[in-house]
């Protein structure tokens, strides 16, 4: 490896990325590094394990559509690890709820709207073309239902949030 500060020999360093990461288009610090967005959003494996089954096949459809609405682009590995977090930090909040049950503690419903606020917020900052898709489709459905909203929350926060 050479020190000039312009190669592109340079070996990144990326911290906190779980999973296959591709690495491409890598130019200057870390900060500026790009990874393969597809490959890399996921559920950890740990919290998928302890919900309810339907809301595992909710996670995985959002997963696999956000895979395909993202297959060829690139982001920072900051973006991408902000993406996951704030999808694990659902799924832990869904932890031991049931199918049909509708959460009535006024102060988890608060931090389950948080949290998909933060989702949408992700998802905007990584792609809003992509956060658009995301609010046409309703593969979070169940997670809105259990709070008392409606199927379409998540899609609402994204579609107010999208630049008009």
């Amino acid at each position: 490896m050479n020190n000039d500060n312009s190669s592109n020999d340079k070996e990144p360093d990326i911290k906190n990325v779980t999973g296959h990461v591709t690495i491409t288009n890598v130019k200057g610090n870390s900060n500026t590094t790009n990874v393969s967005v597809s490959g890399d959003i996921k559920v950890e494996k740990n919290l998928v394990s302890n919900l309810d089954p339907e809301f595992q096949k909710s996670l995985a459809d959002f997963t696999e559509v956000l895979k395909k609405e993202f297959e060829g682009r690139t982001a920072t590995a900051e973006q991408i690890t902000s993406l996951n977090n704030r999808i694990n930090e659902l799924a832990k909040e869904f932890e031991g709820i049931k199918k049909g049950q509708e959460i009535v503690d006024e102060d988890k419903k608060d931090d389950i709207k948080s949290k998909l606020r933060n989702l949408a917020d992700a998802l905007l900052a990584l792609a809003p073309d992509v956060a658009e898709k995301i609010a046409q489709v309703t593969p979070l459905a169940p997670f809105s239902t259990a709070i008392g909203k409606g199927v379409e929350y998540l899609s609402d926060l994204i579609k107010r949030k999208l630049p008009k």
